[in-house]
């Protein structure tokens, strides 16, 4: 007999607050919420009374006290809605102060320069490695991975067999030796 249904296997990255809770009753059926999110909105509710009741809010005016917990609320719920990346809104703050820094905003990515810059802006670790005679660059990157970075001329990567390069360059020869000579090109100007 045949499964009616398959289970997904939860994600191993997952903690006890990445667990997913749906508030539902007879009449309401919600979208599933992520316990990250709701200690969020909990923790923001109290310190927004507390804001509201203890500090120079206390004595403004009523329509500014309104405004003010509108402005709360809209903004608790874009910090701390779970994402389709899963993760929370504040993430892209967090990502948005970082920019904010002149020098993350502009990174070389010329072969002259510092590799270093471009390997913070996207949180790798950065090592280089003498090989046989060859310094050789491996990427630590925060998952655990080691990626490898391979220079490439042109189309075709320096780590190429002989035969491989071989076969590309006899190609590129039959290639242009079938190309007829008198072939040019011409803008055609139109007044």
């Amino acid at each position: 007999m045949t499964k009616q249904s398959y289970k997904i296997p939860m994600n191993i990255d997952n903690s006890r607050l990445d667990t997913e809770i749906r508030f539902t009753t007879q009449d309401l059926n919600s979208k599933p919420i992520n316990l990250r999110s709701v200690i969020v909105y909990v923790g923001s509710a109290f310190a927004g009374f507390w804001v509201l009741q203890n500090t120079f809010m206390m004595r403004a005016p009523l329509v500014t006290k309104v405004v003010f917990a509108i402005a709360w609320a809209v903004m608790t719920y874009l910090l701390g809605r779970y994402e389709k990346t899963k993760e929370l809104g504040y993430m892209k703050l967090l990502g948005l102060f970082r920019f904010m820094s002149p020098k993350h905003r502009k990174v070389g990515t010329r072969l002259s320069d510092d590799a270093q810059a471009f390997a913070d802006l996207i949180n790798v670790g950065v090592r280089e490695v003498d090989t046989m005679g060859q310094k050789q660059t491996f990427l630590d990157l925060p998952d655990g991975w080691i990626g490898v970075m391979y220079r490439v001329s042109g189309s075709g990567s320096r780590m190429l067999f002989a035969s491989d390069r071989d076969i590309i360059l006899s190609s590129m020869e039959a290639y242009f030796a079938n190309v007829p000579t008198f072939v040019s090109h011409q803008k055609n100007h139109h007044s």
